[in-house]
């Protein structure tokens, strides 16, 4: 097997950056600024409470994850005004049956691969700066945001307790501070679909910020005393890690991750983790087992669990998930290409009233919406900040217009999932 330490002679899409290669650097070090540049991506920059650090990450409703900015900017932090590298987790990659990863799917290289469980937690990623070692989690430099179920615990400050329970210790070479090191951390309190007896920490990637190349996490992980994931057996196959994903018990294991010897990524993930995490666990037995292999004959859903897909195929649909959970269950594809449809209607909709601005009396769904938001907020807080009006503009405004910025507020930031009670046409 080639080195693994090195990208020299591969042609991994994302990877291809050496110093001032990356993308984001390039424009940002052209005089770009940071949020002509965010807007121009649709990216969310979180700067650090204490040093002089920006991370950026792409936002899963609105960036185009097909670009290959947004998927450098998957919590790639950087220091600003000059802009070094600070820490780059993994680029953005993508499920082996999804469009966009066409190209790493075809370029990929099974003779090198490694497939690693792919566990269902939550990323952090440690980096040194300003002569110590801070910890980052996916959206947050400084992983100051609270664990659900925690009781007030921050991930920095579980990462810390997780890594002093499994006996790690930080590296003391020099060396290592060019260094940035992704982890994986689980816990019992939180839980996405997989379920956790205890908390748990395992390294899951590492990268050289001199050349900005990934490294072999094994050989890290060796190195530091550091816990890494089980590996599949070799010789691995696309078509063998798929039928290892749907053997998986999906409240046990989430999936895979094949990675080859120029660092490409794959996702396979269990067909029922997909199911339970998308539509439900009333949904799993149907829907899953005859489209993977299953033997049973499917039954029609009643009418409860017919709506109860729909509700969660809207869900798919806003959170732009559509590839993902199209390239596990494929029989679905027309049922959710509806959905789209009616959302794109109904967004239609609304920002004609919008634009239109007659009397709310002439729109019954939005009577219907306001009523319905007035409930979530409160008649004094109905209108938040970043709708189609924001706070300001809509107390310069009729009523009704007012009315309409919170419907449609509503509707994208998935407060309603029943497209069936309002009109679109």
């Amino acid at each position: 097997m080639p080195s693994r330490t090195t990208t020299k002679h591969c042609s991994a899409p994302v990877e291809d950056i050496h110093g001032d290669v990356l993308r984001t650097v390039r424009q940002l070090r052209s005089g770009m600024s940071l949020d002509d540049f965010c807007d121009a991506y649709k990216l969310t920059a979180r700067h650090h409470p204490q040093l002089p650090l920006v991370q950026l990450s792409y936002d899963q409703r609105a960036s185009d994850v097909a670009n290959a900015v947004v998927q450098e900017c998957r919590g790639l932090l950087l220091e600003k005004n000059t802009w070094r590298v600070v820490m780059m987790p993994f680029s953005k990659f993508f499920n082996a049956d999804e469009p966009n990863a066409k190209a790493t799917r075809e370029a990929f290289d099974w003779s090198t691969a490694r497939v690693y469980e792919k566990l269902d937690g939550s990323l952090t990623t440690l980096y040194w700066y300003g002569g110590c070692w801070h910890v980052a989690s996916m959206r947050l430099p400084a992983a100051d945001g609270e664990v659900p179920g925690s009781s007030g615990g921050t991930f920095a400050c579980i990462f810390w307790k997780a890594f002093a329970a499994a006996g790690f210790s930080l590296p003391i070479a020099p060396a290592a501070q060019q260094r940035c090191f992704m982890f994986e951390l689980c816990l019992p309190g939180h839980t996405i679909v997989v379920r956790h007896a205890t908390a748990s920490l395992s390294l899951i990637g590492a990268r050289d910020l001199v050349r900005l190349e990934e490294l072999d996490v094994e050989a890290v992980g060796a190195e530091y005393g550091w816990t890494t994931p089980a590996r599949l057996p070799a010789p691995v196959s696309l078509a063998a890690v798929q039928a290892a994903a749907r053997a998986l018990n999906p409240v046990e294991h989430e999936g895979y991750v094949a990675v080859d010897g120029c660092f490409r990524r794959l996702k396979v993930k269990s067909p029922s983790y997909v199911a339970l995490h998308h539509i439900g666990e009333h949904n799993l037995r149907k829907d899953c087992g005859a489209e993977h292999g299953g033997a049973q004959r499917r039954k029609p859903l009643s009418e409860e669990q017919a709506r109860m897909q729909r509700r969660r195929l809207l869900e798919v649909a806003r959170c732009r998930e559509g590839d993902e959970f199209l390239a596990y269950f494929p029989t679905l594809r027309a049922n959710f290409r509806t959905v789209v449809h009616e959302l794109a209607s109904l967004g239609t909709h609304l920002s004609r009233c919008l634009m239109e601005r007659p009397a709310p009396t002439a729109h019954p769904a939005l009577r219907t919406l306001t009523s319905r938001a007035e409930a979530l907020w409160g008649a004094e807080d109905g209108c938040p900040t970043g709708g189609a009006l924001t706070k300001r503009a809509a107390k310069r405004e009729q009523t009704h217009v007012r009315a309409k910025a919170v419907a449609a507020k509503v509707i994208y930031d998935s407060k309603i999932a029943e497209l069936a009670e309002y009109p679109v046409t």
